[in-house]
Formats: structure tokens, sequence, C-alpha cells
């Protein structure tokens, strides 16, 4: 199994960087047919009130 790592600003743009990634990196007889995504989603949560 490879990995590809990539990252974007929006869903979309992340589809079509692994697509190209896919293109890149696998002969076209062995391309998956099927990509598994992970989606690592981070947020910054204030703790404290506005003054």
């Amino acid at each position: 199994m490879r990995r590809i790592f990539a990252e974007a600003d929006d869903l979309d743009a992340l589809r079509q960087q692994i697509r190209d990634a896919i293109a890149c990196h696998f002969e076209p007889s062995e391309r998956p047919r099927l990509v598994r995504l992970h989606i690592v989603h981070e947020e910054v949560l204030p703790v404290e009130a506005p003054a």
C-alpha cells in the first residue's frame, strides 16, 4: 500500500491534488480504482470569553 500526503484549502482542491498525485506516482496499469481518504481537521477554539 502506498501513501499519498496532500493538503489544500478546500475539499474540492484536495480531491484534485490527490488525483494529480496518483497520475504522477502510478503507472496507468497500476493505478488504484478507489482511494480511501483519511481527513484530519485541525481547529483553534478560544477558551476565554472576550472582555
